[in-house]
């Protein structure tokens, strides 16, 4: 099987032609009707928002395989909750304002956020097999079991070479690569080589990936469940200067160790998000509401899954305690 190639239609992708990324996916789409270079194209496509009907009226073909990433709501909420309020701790009035902004967001309320049926309903005509996968499938010890997986679903073999534990979203890998200059010489320091971030400042370079590597898998103190790749854009990187680069780019991590310290103190937890409710309960009755209809077919199809979301099944026992402030 020739290499399988992703693209990545978000919010906006469907709509807007001045968008590069909206233009790079006509090209693609023109690449996948002319089966040029790659023997299979895979598209992500971002929940149920506004123009994906019609771009897969125009582009879809029929009876393909979709793979549909899910994840427990409450914590898919309070999530985006914490990505949206701009590394500020969120309080009840920002939460209260997110959620109203989200009954408008989309097809219908929420869709664009915990839209799992809504989407489902979208791109089920397109599909002849559906597997479904939670997001705690993919992380730590899970990952190659789930791999074999969606490698059986898929036709492919799984990798043998790859690094099924390696974590690429974190809350630390999220903040690099580094960027550092050393007596005159462009250093990086990312936990991976290749490309995997939209901060790359030199996404075509890593995207080859021609770099000269200083040191792979660099082991630092102040983060040491990750192991870093250093490399420079220079030919080779003389050895005299090694211990200088090390202690820059351990003064640096640890910089990206405390930022990310940070970043996890402000974000709100699962405990305030209830206390929200408690004080609402008008959203708890509405996001239940919500809930329930989006995850009409994994219950069908997956129960186990939703047996696991243990944050969801926290909201459904505060239930009883607001019914009658309904």
């Amino acid at each position: 099987m020739l290499p399988m190639t992703m693209f990545a239609l978000r919010e906006g992708d469907f709509t807007t032609t001045s968008d590069p990324i909206r233009a790079q996916n006509i090209q693609v789409n023109k690449e996948l009707l002319l089966n040029e270079k790659c023997g299979a194209y895979s598209v992500t496509l971002d929940g149920n928002t506004i123009g994906k009907k019609e771009w897969l009226q125009q582009y879809a073909a029929c009876d393909m395989p979709a793979i549909i990433l899910v994840r427990d709501p409450i914590k898919t909420l309070i999530s985006v909750i914490n990505f949206v309020s701009d590394s500020n701790p969120a309080d009840f009035d920002f939460i209260n304002y997110w959620l109203e902004s989200c009954q408008f967001s989309g097809l219908s309320d929420f869709s664009t956020t915990i839209g799992f049926y809504s989407n489902y309903k979208l791109i089920e005509p397109y599909t002849n097999k559906i597997l479904y996968v939670d997001c705690q499938e993919i992380i730590r010890s899970s990952t190659r079991q789930t791999m074999e997986k969606v490698a059986d679903f898929l036709g492919f073999e799984v990798p043998d070479r790859e690094n099924f534990d390696m974590q690429v979203n974190d809350s630390i890998t999220r903040l690099l690569p580094l960027e550092i200059e050393i007596s005159g010489f462009k250093i990086f320091a990312s936990a991976y080589n290749g490309r995997f971030t939209q901060r790359d400042v030199y996404p075509l370079y890593h995207a080859k990936d021609t770099r000269c590597y200083i040191a792979k898998n660099y082991k630092c103190n102040h983060i040491p469940n990750h192991e870093f790749f250093i490399s420079t854009t220079a030919k080779t990187f003389p050895k005299h200067l090694e211990a200088k680069l090390y202690q820059v780019v351990d003064d640096e991590l640890a910089q990206v160790a405390n930022q990310a310290k940070s970043n996890k103190t402000k974000a709100i937890a699962v405990d305030f998000f209830f206390e929200f409710l408690c004080e609402n309960p008008h959203w708890w009755h509405k996001l239940d509401s919500v809930i329930k209809y989006e995850i009409t077919h994994i219950k069908q199809v997956r129960q186990d899954i939703v047996d696991s979301w243990l944050s969801y099944k926290a909201f459904c026992e505060l239930g009883p305690l607001l019914k009658q402030t309904k």
